[in-house]
């Protein structure tokens, strides 16, 4: 392929590129140029990760030839809207209202919202849902609804309604970050939460004076006191009974309980979730935005769970559409979710990872509503249209519908009762 060379004005400043048009995607120009804020994530644009600004239109850049640019184009990325000491609005609205959770989508979400408020300065819930929808942006953290927040909020910031606090982003280095090992999710809260605890204790004895002040880092160093400190967090859970399998097995106890509601449309059988109240207790909460958007994740993931996603073949159900990962307008925007919180004396000042409780049930409480509103139980995941039409047909007409059972070998106690009988024949022996 012949290499080209062309002018775009990126981010206010045009710059000369080298590129091959044929093969070329403009998130990989933008990209080579350093501006990594741009994401590739799924290179079919399916995910909207790598939205930006083109010429003021938002852009699925991962599957925009170069071909299909043109010279001196306009391209605005996350990098040209704002900096750590000037966020944007929809920046810092994002950050309040903890928005981001793996943070991969979320310039491409920025970026998307930015083009909306360029056209509509004062839209509703339902048409930064539909924004979303239309322009491809999936987020499997969030549950949307944190997002729609921080649009929202933004919107009403640019529009000299309200002022939003000033924040100031501190950096921190994350090549400098410990090695936590392999554990994740609620193990590494536990087991990294005590650990620091740990650490911070060691720090602060250290710098603790005998009038009960405390020493500066300077006066440390010069005394020769170490400021630096390894903390360690050992995990023993061994309630498990090695003979019957009971027991808790996990030092991370959540408990959440799931209602759901949800509309079938009778002639079709498409099943909405129209909103849920999720009552939990995950024991003290630290951040209660970051748990909220826990919850909300948890439940959009429910919603594909149920009615939606599936793995079963590997071409057709290999990108977010065909897999069928829930969009921003198959998740509700109404959740009630009600905390009891309950002190853990394992757990980093009285905590508990919440991740693993949010996505345990919510998809059996739409199973459930389902069954509620039309009185068809569907016991195979997920519960399409056509399959939860076919079940009521089937009822309406007195054919059976249910599913057959699943044949997964033996049960425990079965198991147990085979073990037992060969260890009593050896011991005859």
């Amino acid at each position: 392929m012949s290499i080209q060379r062309i002018v775009l004005n990126i981010n206010g400043v045009d710059r000369e590129i080298l590129c091959e048009p044929e093969k070329d995607s403009l998130a990989d120009v933008v990209r080579r140029l350093g501006l990594t804020g741009t994401k590739v994530g799924c290179g079919t644009g399916h995910c909207g990760a790598c939205s930006l600004l083109l010429d003021g239109e938002v852009t699925r850049s991962c599957v925009k030839k170069m071909k299909q640019v043109k010279a001196y184009a306009k391209v605005e990325t996350i990098e040209g809207i704002g900096s750590a000491e000037r966020l944007h609005p929809l920046q810092r609205a994002f950050m309040t209202y903890a928005s981001v959770q793996c943070g991969f989508c979320s310039p491409g979400f920025i970026m998307s919202a930015k083009g909306l408020l360029m056209r509509n300065p004062d839209p509703t819930r339902e048409e930064v849902r539909e924004w979303f929808t239309r322009h491809g942006n999936v987020c499997r953290c969030t549950g949307y609804k944190p997002i729609v927040d921080a649009v929202m909020e933004a919107a009403a910031v640019m529009r000299g309604e309200k002022a939003m606090e000033a924040i100031r982003l501190v950096r921190n280095d994350t090549g400098c970050c410990p090695d936590t090992g392999s554990a994740s999710g609620s193990r590494s809260h536990h087991v990294v939460g005590m650990a620091t605890l740990d650490a911070a204790s060691k720090l602060l004895a250290a710098m603790r004076k005998e009038d009960g002040t405390y020493r500066t880092w300077r006066e440390m160093r010069d005394a020769g006191i170490p400021t630096r400190y390894r903390g360690v967090h050992t995990a023993e859970w061994s309630d498990i009974d090695p003979d019957t399998g009971h027991g808790y097995g996990a030092i991370a106890q959540n408990y959440v309980l799931f209602m759901a509601e949800v509309a079938v449309e009778a002639a079709t059988g498409r099943t909405r979730v129209l909103g849920a109240t999720i009552v939990a207790d995950v024991g003290v909460i630290g951040s209660r935005q970051a748990v909220l958007g826990q919850a909300w994740g948890g439940f959009s993931h429910s919603i594909g769970f149920a009615l939606s996603e599936n793995y079963e073949d590997m071409k057709k159900h290999a990108t977010m559409r065909g897999a069928g990962v829930p969009r921003c307008n198959d998740v509700p925007d109404t959740f009630n979710v009600l905390f009891h919180e309950t002190y853990r004396e394992n757990g980093p000042h009285g905590s508990t990872g919440c991740a693993k409780g949010f996505q345990s049930a919510g998809h059996v409480s739409i199973l459930n509503a389902i069954a509620d509103a039309v009185g068809v139980r569907v016991a195979t995941l997920p519960v399409t249209p056509e399959k939860l039409k076919a079940a009521m047909t089937a009822k309406a007409a007195g054919v059976p519908y249910g599913q057959e059972p699943w044949d997964l070998g033996c049960s425990l106690y079965e198991r147990l009762a085979f073990l037992k009988a060969r260890h009593a024949g050896k011991g005859k022996g």
